[in-house]
């Protein structure tokens, strides 16, 4: 069976779409069959099940059924799994994990803090919420500091991330052998039907950042490790407030400690994102990252949102096709056409808006949305890469920007 996404993406390919009287503010002529072979296959990359790595796990190009028409549905967050988040994490269960919560570290309501041996564990069932590190040799410090060296892609959706980090898998570890080593940890944070998009680490690709942005970074190595909240807290409770600065320092000195990359350092990190009803929920407060190294055979950090799940709908139906959704992205990108951008891929995604805020609401509102991933023409390396993310959502429903994405 064809695609819907495929249809709904090709079908009108040669027509101009923007009649009087629509509510797009400049006309601009737009056409998805500029869309490169190997971009027109990515739009079919709604992905089935592999039995490599993880039942669950969807792969690029494989056939799934569609329904006819999409309609923006109500989610809420999933219910945490604190024991199977201790036991995938800390190894541990709820009743061990419990004699390292210290006392005289404060936290929220409903968020549970974990120091163990070198690991350093935050879940907020409230929040949705999840972070981990193994502080061995400092590695989840140092690998946290190089996942998101400008600080400007902290959502990990956006299409300049691949721009960054082209390769998929390592040398001595593939991106199939990277999903199978995270799937424990993505299902004890509730992924169930999901997609999972991997991001080698290289050596490569941190000398590039170094030479080309004077990005300093540091491996992991001896003299790392945990840097205790609790410890800190502890010294300024008895006034020694200059000696737990001077501790907590260190916490970001293990990041500037200039120790050389090797090859046997490379990670992968892999970006999870939920499907509900076919599509990815594509949204900065729903995807989770996890960091996996080879060379420690394990997780070393952990970033990111626990999946929400469809409790209804709306009754709002997806009406704006995907060019009228393209002359929009084109407005709010500030091309003058679409000869500006060279239009590397389209596809169906949910997210939802701002106003509907991170997390802590009973329930959302999720609306269907055109998502475009691209290219500026002329734009420089480091405008792609610092200001522009490559990718922009239009809501399906009323063809309005949707910019969660990106926004805080």
């Amino acid at each position: 069976m064809k695609k819907r996404i495929v249809s709904l993406l090709l079908s009108a390919a040669t027509g101009c779409l923007l009649a009087s009287g629509c509510r797009f503010q400049k006309e601009i002529k737009v056409s998805l069959s500029d869309l490169t072979s190997e971009a027109a296959t990515e739009a079919e990359n709604l992905r089935e099940p592999s039995t490599e790595a993880g039942g669950d796990i969807r792969e690029k190009g494989e056939e799934r059924n569609m329904s006819t028409t999409y309609a923006a549905i109500t989610i809420k967050n999933r219910d945490v799994d604190l024991d199977a988040i201790t036991e995938a994490f800390l190894s541990l269960s709820t009743e061990e994990a419990a004699a390292f919560r210290p006392d005289n570290v404060g936290v929220s309501k409903g968020t549970y803090y974990y120091e163990y041996q070198e690991c350093e564990l935050t879940v907020s069932t409230d929040a949705s919420y999840i972070e981990f590190y193994d502080e061995t040799d400092g590695a989840g410090s140092c690998y946290a500091a190089v996942i998101d060296p400008f600080g400007s892609m902290t959502e990990f959706l956006c299409s300049n991330l691949r721009r960054l980090y082209p390769e998929e898998g390592l040398e001595n570890c593939s991106r199939e052998e990277a999903l199978l080593m995270c799937q424990p940890y993505a299902e004890a944070c509730g992924f169930s039907d999901y997609l999972a998009d991997t991001y080698a680490i290289t050596t490569d690709v941190l000398d590039y950042l170094e030479s080309t942005f004077g990005f300093q970074s540091s491996a992991p190595g001896a003299g790392g490790g945990l840097i205790r909240r609790s410890e800190r807290n502890r010294l300024e409770s008895e006034g020694k407030t200059d000696e737990a600065n001077a501790y907590w320092q260190k916490r970001h000195e293990v990041t500037r400690r200039g120790i050389p990359w090797t090859k046997d350092k490379e990670a992968i990190f892999v970006v999870y994102r939920e499907i509900i009803d076919g599509l990815p929920l594509d949204n900065r407060f729903e995807s989770l990252v996890l960091l996996y190294v080879p060379a420690y055979g394990q997780v070393m950090y952990a970033n990111g949102y626990f999946p929400s799940e469809k409790i209804g709908e709306t009754g709002a139906e997806a009406t704006v096709t995907a060019e009228e959704a393209l002359a929009e992205a084109l407005l709010y990108i500030g091309a003058e056409s679409q000869k500006d951008i060279e239009l590397k891929g389209a596809s169906l995604v949910y997210s939802y808006r701002p106003n509907q805020g991170m997390a802590g609401l009973e329930s959302r509102i999720a609306d269907p949305c055109w998502r475009f991933d691209y290219v500026l023409i002329k734009a420089d390396e480091m405008m792609l890469l610092l200001a522009d993310k490559g990718t922009v959502l239009v809501d399906a429903v009323d063809g309005r920007i949707s910019s969660l994405l990106f926004e805080n």
